[in-house]
């Protein structure tokens, strides 16, 4: 059996040895026969190493690999991956006419994405991105040859040429012109000097259109890439996957004769490695055993990680729209029939640190005679020995402990040593709410909940490690605690705190948002007053309509946050549709004299009315600003508004902004009315009001103005959220800059905002020293897009974006005071592979300083980019599972969390 052998697929190249005579003298003949047509670049892609792609024809114009392996000989392209072939311009690229293509494999079809065979996706000069195939306008220079998956899935990819600033130049796309997937199709597409253009697939004509427009362009040909990446909505992130071969250029256009010899001549003979098309796919490729023995740690746990089935979605390693729900589910029986495989590879597994945890989860999937004797035999003694001694570091005694919790009650035998170990170390550091560094004590603790959990010396000390703490954090002399209270007063403290999760999970759920930041005050008076269960919420916004015990099952989070709640009233921003003929009333009435424009009856126009709604029943209600403050919400981010109180009860709203404040969107006169300007170095900074009085919505007062002291100090802020801390203290976060994350702290004394966060200029500048390996897979794109140096609290490198950053973690406080972090946002990461994290960091200063989930400090901003100091992504240094960890037991509390990782942890 080959070492390279794929667990569950099939591995065929049928390559001759390299070098080998035969395989030499096929190559020069194919060789001479594309020369003989006179290419102007001709890259036959056959080099099998090296990151230089070579040009045969007379222009020796060689390309440059960026982040495109070999493998069996062929280029070897992934999804998800930042790559593609980067070949230089010249000028004998520019005729008229011309023809471009060359032989495809392609593994998969993408739904929605636009991978590019052979095409100019960059800026000249710049070599910026400017092609996406998806949500822009198409440029008119230059050409574009590209796959795009149909609708359906059906193993079949279009194929369309983009030329002259239209996506489907000849119309193949809407025709339906396709190649199937798994096999080699030859395409090239030839312009000729009438506009005529042609498409053939594998030799024959299958597409013509007359007066397809076409410019020549300076910029680089690019080959393999994703023409979807960094769009502002969820990019794919999915560059070709497969291979290519003997690509080329002409300055005319190929007759059909000429596409046949070229076609005949080029064939090629070798199949890409390929994943049998039955196989459950886990990663792009497969696990093969030598990933499981052998490489470096890091790489055989990430795929014994694959292969047990922990690897979550969206991590870098294994895109999770890969795997479906029904297909999890199945792993475990499509796992068993790899046991003979697996099981010679488990004493080693077990004896490495780095792969403990994943090979005993295989080893309780595969729940087959041979892996229940080496769980008992071999894994239980080895994990009791590594939790019981202190010498050995945290991460592994703790990864002993989770995977005792997975082999569950067959490792009753350690449960004595888990109890010992707790005890040990509730004595030496006190009994205390779970943080999520404290890996062991949390690791041991859930160990022995899903090992033991009716053992009468379990209950005990979990009563006062676990349950005793969260049951302090609560005031349990209010009334509807009174069972927990009558349990804890009698010591049964675990027993209190199961009945405290099935009252908290009984509690009925408030009204959810808006997606786009408006609540309905109908639905919000029925639960008036408010319940005193909705503040017990160990993880909390400050707002129990924006926590995620009380959001309705199944709800989308708001973008905004458009309810708050202090001293018992609820305040709500509504945005209200107008019909045109009260608009139209309203601005003769009132904003006429003050412009030369007139409303537009296409405009969607709206208004916003605040609620307040007392303990008591009492509501009342305002419109901002006045009758005449009315905008147009075309744009539905338009929509958006959320509203805050600090802590002395001044409120705080924010909203009908797209990035930034644009007049154009406002009445017209409005502006103007209330004295903005609106050229763009003198707009408003941000649409921003505060109350004059506590309380009081009848006095908010604009403080929007750039030169506003009171002013947030924000660039481009959308999608803003506004946050409490447990003592009070105000936060507002969203989007800033366009594509990062700002978080802002509220001064109530000064009446100030303090930006968080750290100089990406500064991080990325960090990167070139500490990490040059990763700054070269960048390639020849232009500089990141975003501020040089305005702190902010995430960003990421990326070749020109704007990122689609919502969140429905976002920042939370826990019951002592301190914040999480938990964000997405793109950006390339380890390996070059696209990822959107996301980030996770804790602070116990309110934001000043970060820490990552195992307690290590971090600088800002955080990033996913694999940054030293910086590198905050959740799918390294097991952030994501010690967040599981963590969650879970306070999971175990009754207390829901927002979202739950797929991980270790119950």
């Amino acid at each position: 059996m080959r070492s390279e052998q794929v667990l569950f697929g099939v591995l065929a190249t049928g390559f001759l040895a390299p070098g080998s005579q035969a395989r030499a003298a096929e190559a020069d003949a194919r060789y001479g026969a594309v020369r003989g047509l006179r290419p102007v670049g001709y890259w036959p892609a056959d080099e099998g190493a090296g990151e230089v792609l070579h040009d045969l024809s007379a222009t020796a114009n060689h390309g440059a690999l960026l982040n495109v392996p070999w493998r069996e000989g062929l280029l070897d392209f992934t999804p998800f991956t930042y790559q593609w072939v980067h070949v230089p311009h010249r000028a004998v690229y520019a005729s008229a006419q011309f023809s471009l293509g060359g032989w495809v494999f392609c593994r998969s079809a993408h739904k929605e994405s636009r991978v590019l065979l052979i095409g100019q996706p960059l800026e000249p000069g710049t070599d910026a991105w400017r092609w996406t195939g998806f949500g822009g306008a198409v440029p008119a220079a230059g050409v574009l040859l590209y796959l795009h998956a149909p609708a359906e899935e059906n193993g079949r990819m279009l194929v369309g040429v983009a030329s002259g600033g239209k996506e489907d130049a000849i119309g193949s796309v809407a025709h339906g012109t396709a190649i199937a997937t798994r096999s080699w199709n030859h395409l090239l597409y030839a312009h000729d000097a009438e506009g005529v253009g042609r498409l053939y697939v594998n030799g024959r004509l299958a597409h013509t259109a007359e007066s397809v427009p076409y410019q020549g362009d300076a910029a680089p040909f690019a080959l393999g890439s994703d023409l979807r990446q960094w769009q502002p909505y969820k990019p794919n992130g999915r560059s070709l996957d497969g291979c290519v071969r003997d690509l080329v250029l002409f300055d005319r256009a190929l007759s059909p004769d000429e596409v046949k010899r070229l076609r005949r001549a080029t064939q090629p003979a070798a199949q890409p490695p390929a994943v049998d098309p039955e196989a459950l796919l886990r990663d792009p490729r497969g696990i093969s055993l030598d990933s499981l023995k052998a490489g470096p740690p890091a790489a055989r746990r990430r795929a014994w990680e694959t292969l047990a089935g922990g690897a979550p979605p969206g991590s870098e390693w294994f895109p999770g729209d890969l795997l479906t729900a029904e297909e999890g589910a199945q792993w475990p029986l499509r796992l068993r029939t790899m046991a003979a495989a697996l099981m010679p590879l488990m004493p080693a597994a077990l004896a490495h640190a780095e792969t403990r945890l994943p090979a005993t989860r295989v080893l309780v999937a595969l729940d087959t005679e041979a892996s229940r004797k080496t769980l008992s035999g071999t894994a239980l003694p080895l994990l009791t020995r590594t939790v019981r001694n202190p010498s050995v570091g945290s991460t592994e005694r703790a990864e002993a402990a989770l995977a005792l919790a997975a082999m569950g009650t067959a490792a009753a035998g350690a449960v004595p040593t888990l109890v010992e170990v707790l005890e040990t170390i509730v004595r030496r550091e006190g009994a205390r709410l779970p943080r999520i560094e404290d890996v062991v004590r949390n690791a041991v603790m859930r160990a022995l909940l899903d090992v033991a959990p009716q053992d009468a010396r379990v209950r005990e000390v979990l009563g006062l490690a676990l349950a005793r703490p969260f049951l302090e954090a609560l005031d349990l002399t209010r009334p509807h605690l009174a069972v927990v209270r009558e349990l804890a007063a009698a010591g049964r403290h675990l027993d209190a705190l199961d009945a405290l999760r099935a009252q908290l999970g009984a509690v009925p759920t408030l009204p959810g948002h808006n997606k786009w930041g408006h609540a309905d005050p109908r639905l919000v008076e029925p639960c008036l007053p408010l319940r005193p269960e909705y503040a017990d919420a160990y993880l909390s916004r400050g707002n129990a309509f924006s926590d995620a015990p009380y959001q309705p099952r199944g709800s989308v989070p708001a973008d905004y946050t458009p309810i708050a709640v202090h001293d018992g009233a609820v305040y709500l921003t509504t945005v209200e549709r107008l019909d045109f003929a009260a608009v139209t009333a309203e601005f003769e009435k009132t904003l006429q004299p003050l412009t030369t424009e007139r409303p537009s009856p296409e405009a969607k126009w709206s208004r916003v009315r605040i609620t307040k709604l007392g303990p008591d029943g009492a509501r009342q209600e305002t419109v901002l600003q006045s009758d005449w403050f009315i905008f147009d919400t075309r744009d539905q981010k338009m929509d958006g508004w959320a509203i805050g109180v600090d802590c002395d009860g001044y409120l705080h709203l924010v909203g009908g902004q797209h990035n930034q404040p644009n007049r154009a969107h406002y009445l017209p006169g409005a502006w103007e009315k209330m004295g903005l300007a609106g050229e763009a170095e003198h707009a408003p900074r941000l649409m921003y009001w505060v109350s004059q009085r506590p309380g009081d919505i009848t006095s908010l007062r604009f403080v929007g103005q750039r030169d506003h002291p009171q002013c947030v100090p924000c660039v481009w802020l959308n999608y803003m959220n506004f946050v409490s801390s447990p003592d009070g203290t105000l936060f507002v976060y969203g989007r800033d800059f366009v594509w990062t994350w700002g978080l802002y702290r509220y001064d109530a004394a000064a009446r100030r905002w303090t930006a968080l966060g750290g100089s990406m200029a500064a991080m990325l500048a960090d990167a070139r020293t500490t990490d040059p390996a990763w700054v070269k897979s960048l390639g020849p794109t232009a500089p990141y897009f975003g501020p040089p140096s305005e702190p902010v609290l995430v960003g990421a490198w990326q070749p020109g974006a704007y990122n689609f950053n919502r969140a429905t973690w976002g920042v939370r406080f826990d019951r002592t005071g301190r914040m999480h972090v938990k964000m997405s946002i793109w950006g390339v990461g380890e390996r070059a592979r696209l990822t959107d994290g996301p980030v996770y960091a804790y602070s116990d200063d309110k934001g000043e300083t970060f820490h990552r989930a195992d307690g290590t400090p971090l600088k800002l901003p955080l990033t996913v980019n694999p940054i030293p100091g910086h590198d905050a992504h959740m799918d390294r240094h097991q952030s994501r599972q010690w967040f599981a960890l963590w969650t879970s037991l306070i999971r175990h509390a009754g207390h829901t969390t927002p979202s739950h990782p797929i991980g270790a942890c119950r």
